[in-house]
């Protein structure tokens, strides 16, 4: 009987030390996780700001400008979508806010105020799209700042894109603490917008 509580205490031991050794390798930050069938597959990419390395900004985006909308505020304020394209030939990530400037043919410019909406990371393949409103309030009675064009430059690049302007004068309320004109984040939206 002796015999048999050393070799059991011996297999208590065995099997405790393999289960140290498994689960130190679980943690080792390999970039691997257990899979139930006892092997391991890697961990899938979130894509997301704290996934280091998980796949690079996007750095080639064509921006193409939609068509005005009135919002849900009213007939004052309308939405500009803004269309980014990867040109890129391999997946990117697109993420943020895009650069906007009104250019006004007084040559006066507003760089557009960014909404406290939510950030979220866009996965593009080739070729794949993701949009930006931009919202802006048109002047009561037709008067109001008369916007000859704009420019868009996509999340994380220097490539400043122009465009004539397309929603005729607007409300200057570029000193403004919460303005009526702003332009929101790049996101994967349905057909119904932001």
């Amino acid at each position: 009987m002796p015999g048999f509580v050393k070799r059991g205490g011996a297999l208590v031991a065995a099997v405790a030390a393999v289960g140290l050794v498994a689960a130190c390798g679980a943690q080792s930050g390999s970039g691997v996780t257990p899979s139930s069938g006892g092997g391991e597959v890697e961990a899938s990419d979130s894509f997301t700001s704290n996934a280091a390395g998980a796949v690079d900004k996007c750095a080639k985006v064509k921006v193409t400008v939609g068509e005005a909308k009135p919002s849900e505020a009213g007939q004052v304020q309308a939405r500009l979508p803004l269309t980014m394209t990867n040109n890129g030939g391999v997946a990117c990530l697109l993420r943020g806010f895009p650069g906007a400037r009104l250019q006004a043919r007084d040559g006066g410019k507003w760089d557009l105020t960014r909404t406290g909406d939510a950030v979220n990371d866009v996965r593009l393949e080739p070729g794949g799209t993701a949009t930006s409103y931009l919202t802006f309030m048109s002047e009561p009675g037709g008067s109001g700042w008369d916007i000859a064009s704009f420019t868009v430059t996509p999340p994380n690049t220097s490539d400043s894109q122009s465009f004539e302007w397309p929603g005729g004068p607007v409300l200057r309320q570029d000193a403004a603490t919460h303005p009526g004109t702003y332009i929101g984040p790049v996101g994967a939206w349905g057909s119904g917008g932001a």
